[in-house]
């Protein structure tokens, strides 16, 4: 079903309406719903693309229901739309209006342009808060010709770093970059510290038996690999290729429980980037690692992907996950891990964070804190001339 009825007009009809319906798999004989997910799209604005899309995770979910995983809801139902000629052709207008600005905002600025906020912090801190801070947030400048996002802080020998996604709006391409941090804030600018000849971001960076380790986000090579600073932060060898054969996204570590965990979001024969949680273990970080039973774990456009390491916090687990629900990375959420085990994930969101005055923008996206250096990163705007 989509939106609760069992006919894909009403997924063209809520397609039409600027939304993605909710899918459930229910077993007809007894009613009842098998598993349900909330999709996402990469072609919000072209019909035919979205509604290939959203079949791309109903078959993922219809999958998942053959293989007897638990039921989970993960939105509330939308009235169901109902398709019509009226209906396309106000979705075709409004289509059509939104690249004719698209372009003309594209002439005047480089896009995507995204920045990245940082403070000290003495306090609380933004997990603490539930909240921007009071005091709002200082921003990492950049020279207009390349954005930083993803910032990943890090306190190694008594030093603070952050690491970032550095690209180049020329290049069309990501590099990691490094830059020290002293008392007052950055010292220089970043500085490139891995570049390989394709795309990379979210420098998942962490410390494990006195070393330094790296897992970059390389979806444009079909891998996730692992990174070992030898020496740190200037130079990273690649140790292992973790999972091979899949577009994964930001690709977040946890060692719980005795085990590590790893989360990303998958793209698999179709479908959005961002909506479907897929979960790996492993007994050791160079593997091997084990794919969940049930996965994906999650299917839900606004809440799977992650946005930042995994917290310890007054006896919970609390994963950062962006909400793009409204577009990529249009929203920041804190959610309360409640199950991870071979037998499941579950997860209970608490807050949502958007922007606002003390962080002005369009979009939230990575929340990462190391030591008292604690970062975000959100949308920003950059003029071609």
């Amino acid at each position: 079903t989509f939106d609760g009825v069992a006919s894909e007009a009403a997924a063209l009809g809520a397609l039409v309406q600027g939304r993605t319906p909710v899918v459930a798999v229910i077993d007809i004989s007894t009613r009842v719903e098998i598993v349900s997910g909330h999709p996402g799209t990469e072609s919000k604005s072209i019909l035919v693309l979205a509604f290939q899309d959203v079949l791309a995770r109903t078959a993922t979910l219809v999958d998942a229901a053959l293989n007897g995983v638990a039921a989970r809801q993960v939105a509330e139902l939308s009235c169901d739309a109902t398709i019509s000629t009226q209906a396309v052709t106000h979705f075709a207008l409004r289509s059509l209006a939104r690249a004719l600005a698209g372009c003309l905002y594209r002439l005047c600025y480089n896009a995507p342009h995204w920045r990245v906020g940082w403070r000290f912090v003495d306090g609380p801190d933004v997990i603490d808060l539930r909240s921007h801070p009071i005091g709002g947030w200082h921003e990492l400048p950049d020279d207009r010709r390349r954005f930083y996002a993803d910032p990943f802080p890090i306190v190694a020998n008594g030093r603070t770093y952050l690491f970032v996604e550095d690209f180049e709006h020329r290049l069309r391409r990501g590099v990691i970059s490094a830059v020290e941090f002293d008392g007052a804030g950055p010292v220089g600018t970043p500085y490139p510290v891995l570049e390989t000849s394709f795309h990379l971001s979210y420098p998942f960076v962490f410390e494990h038996r006195g070393e330094m380790w790296m897992v970059p986000e390389s979806c444009a090579a079909a891998t996730i690999d692992l990174y070992r600073g030898a020496p740190f932060p200037n130079r990273w060898i690649k140790e292992a290729t973790l999972v091979s054969g899949l577009v994964a996204s930001d690709a977040t570590l946890l060692e719980h429980a005795g085990r590590w965990w790893m989360f990303a979001t998958v793209r698999d024969d179709g479908g959005a980037h961002s909506d479907a949680l897929y979960i790996w273990s492993a007994r050791d970080l160079l593997g091997p690692w084990q794919p969940h039973r049930q996965n994906p774990l999650v299917v839900d456009i606004a809440t799977a992907r992650p946005a930042g390491h995994i917290v310890r916090r007054d006896g919970k687990l609390i994963r950062p996950f962006q909400d793009c629900g409204e577009g990529y990375g249009a929203a920041l959420g804190l959610a309360e891990i409640t199950q991870l085990d071979d037998e499941g994930f579950a997860q209970r969101v608490e807050t949502v964070l958007r922007p606002g005055p003390l962080w002005p923008g369009r979009r939230l996206h990575t929340l990462n804190r190391s030591g008292r250096l604690e970062c975000i990163d959100g949308s920003g705007s950059s003029r071609r001339f």
